[in-house]
């Protein structure tokens, strides 16, 4: 309605009274943001003013609204108003004034820098993020760089992320570089840490630097970060590296490299998390890996694992995997592993039935419970499950469930809530 292609003197005078309308009934959709800019540019005077009053009296949420709505055309405000408001109370105003600054062109940049200059030496932001340091990150400025840098090594924890981001967040290869020299010249372990923190998780241009750097580290922790930032890299030259660390002697980093190995998939990659199974260090990465490939080679596996695997924690974990992955077949091995002899296996076998969600699984749980020795914990889970999925199953078990669980699923009984949680073993402590 107010994008029209007006002519001076063309305007439908209702326009105008349908705008200040928008504006003041403050929808933030998109006819209301074209009022703002349609008032400025066809109003007159009185109009112009009507808007320059909500920039400089209106309340915080009218002006991020007006600023919001004029980022396309920040040049239809005075540069002079938009600094102030640089540095206004409000984070949301302050951020709307940048970005439309930084949309009129180089002519003002000295101007803004200034202001956030000021803004950053002055403890801008408190612990909130008030994007101070990105819009000086973004600025790229040579005194901008070194504020940023200088916060960087000397400021708080949270004055030093917060730069970090901000420098990261930028994307711009001069400062990122500037961190790698940080980095070579450091001894200093927490602000190398935050660097490895910001960057390892970033799409950085020159992000295998600084994975080089975090894999000479003698920390695991951020060794592995950087094998993980190999894998979302994704490059032939990452996947080289990726192979190389599977003979890693640490087992952090080895079992990093077969997580980083599955996400990328590949020919080869369900030999390795096969292989990988053999490891004590990185068979549970193994394990998670194949669920993520979703090959039929490892599916058999999981469910090989989930049948007949030593650990009963691995026979878990595969039970889990065949329980997100669906299937008909991983459904028997749930199903089978109900008899398993290990109680953290038929608890687990329980909980997953509850996530296939079936019919045939609900029937088994009633079966479970209508046999079940009511001191065995796993007997008392299968009818919280039960009764959690609902059916016929269930319904036809009601008063079993009810007689396990301690209470009734009508009246709650004479034992009410606390009965049913003493039941379930959560109350013991309570005389």
């Amino acid at each position: 309605m107010f994008n029209g292609p007006w002519a001076e003197g063309t305007v439908p005078p209702e326009l105008f009274e349908l705008a200040h309308d928008a504006i003041e009934r403050r929808g933030s959709n998109g006819w209301s943001g074209q009022a703002y800019s349609f008032l400025l540019q066809h109003g007159g005077e009185d109009d112009q003013e009507f808007i320059l009053d909500i920039l400089e009296n209106g309340s915080a949420q009218q002006k991020s609204d007006a600023l919001y709505a004029l980022q396309t055309s920040p040049n239809l405000l005075p540069s002079s108003m938009l600094l102030r408001l640089v540095e206004d109370g409000d984070a949301n105003v302050r951020r709307a004034a940048v970005y439309a600054l930084q949309q009129r062109g180089e002519e003002i940049s000295e101007e803004l820098e200034d202001v956030l200059l000021r803004r950053f030496e002055n403890g801008s932001g408190g612990a909130g993020w008030d994007d101070t340091e990105q819009a000086l990150a973004q600025l790229g400025t040579s005194r901008a760089r070194r504020a940023l840098m200088d916060r960087v090594e000397s400021g708080t924890d949270n004055e030093s992320r917060r730069a970090l981001s901000a420098i990261v967040y930028s994307g711009d290869a001069e400062q990122l570089d500037d961190l790698l020299d940080i980095l070579e010249d450091s001894d200093d372990p927490a602000m190398r840490r935050r660097i490895y923190d910001n960057v390892l998780y970033s799409n950085a241009p020159n992000l295998d630097q600084f994975v080089e750097h975090a894999l000479e580290e003698e920390d695991s922790y951020l060794a592995a970060n950087a094998v993980s930032a190999l894998g979302r890299m994704g490059t032939p030259e990452s996947r080289d590296q990726l192979s190389e660390l599977l003979d890693a002697e640490d087992g952090q980093v080895r079992s990093a490299a077969i997580s980083a190995i599955a996400q990328q998939g590949g020919r080869d990659a369900e030999k390795v998390l096969l292989d990988a199974l053999d490891d004590p260090d990185t068979q549970y990465s193994a394990l998670s890996g194949l669920q993520t490939l979703g090959t039929k080679g490892a599916r058999d596996a999981l469910v090989d694992i989930a049948r007949d695997g030593d650990d009963p924690s691995l026979r878990t974990q595969a039970l889990n995997s065949l329980a997100w992955s669906g299937g008909k077949e991983g459904e028997e091995v749930i199903l089978d592993a109900l008899d398993d002899d290990d109680e953290s296996v038929r608890s687990t076998a329980i909980y997953a039935l509850q996530s296939v969600g079936s019919s045939k699984s609900a029937d088994a749980l009633a079966d479970l419970i209508e046999d079940g020795d009511p001191d065995d914990p796993t007997t008392v889970q299968a009818a919280s499950v039960l009764q959690t999925m609902g059916g016929k199953a269930a319904e036809e078990q009601k008063e079993r469930i009810e007689e396990l669980l301690g209470y009734s699923s009508d009246t709650m009984g004479d034992t009410g809530m606390w009965g049913g949680l003493e039941g379930l073993g959560y109350l013991g402590y309570i005389e």
